[in-house]
């Protein structure tokens, strides 16, 4: 079958391609000459004056006469004046101080549950989640913590954050 198919795409490709071929230029038409005079014309030829052999040239076509070439003087070449231009030095640039680091604030860490978990978390008032989950930077202090679920009733409360120490906050939402 690939066989088939492919000997299709070639012949066609073929026939296309002929068909698409620049055509040949045509050839000038050979001309009958006159048939040259034999011995046995010779008795005939005597009474009557020899004939005049003509012979056609070959017709010989030629492409179409191209206009010559006029020659385009070109303009004269102008150089611009050169300039030359000293290099810029910089001056050294002093090296700055580097920036003291900011103050290490320390946080501490505190651990959100619910029961049934899914719970959204609000700490001072802002959402922070889901419950469960674990908030690494917590400021210390008194922060106010609620935890709402729809369908439950709302839990608030309390939480004392102390620096690098870890806190659990967990509610019963049933």
């Amino acid at each position: 079958m690939l066989a088939l198919g492919l000997l299709a795409g070639f012949g066609g490709g073929f026939l296309v391609g002929q068909r698409l071929a620049v055509p040949s230029p045509p050839r000038a038409v050979d001309v009958p000459r006159p048939r040259a005079p034999t011995a046995a014309d010779g008795a005939a030829s005597a009474s009557r004056p020899a004939p005049i052999e003509t012979t056609a040239a070959p017709q010989v076509l030629l492409p179409p006469p191209v206009a010559p070439v006029q020659h385009v003087p070109e303009p004269p070449v102008v150089e611009a004046p050169v300039r030359v231009q000293e290099p810029v030095v910089e001056a050294p640039r002093p090296t700055p101080k580097p920036r003291p680091a900011p103050p290490v604030v320390k946080t501490g860490i505190v651990r959100f549950d619910s029961r049934p978990p899914g719970a959204t978390v609000y700490l001072n008032e802002v959402r922070l989640g889901v419950t469960p989950f674990t908030l690494d930077t917590v400021a210390p202090g008194t922060h106010q913590v609620r935890m709402e679920m729809l369908g439950h009733d709302t839990w608030r409360s309390t939480v004392t954050v102390t620096e690098g120490e870890q806190h659990f906050v967990g509610a019963s939402l049933e």
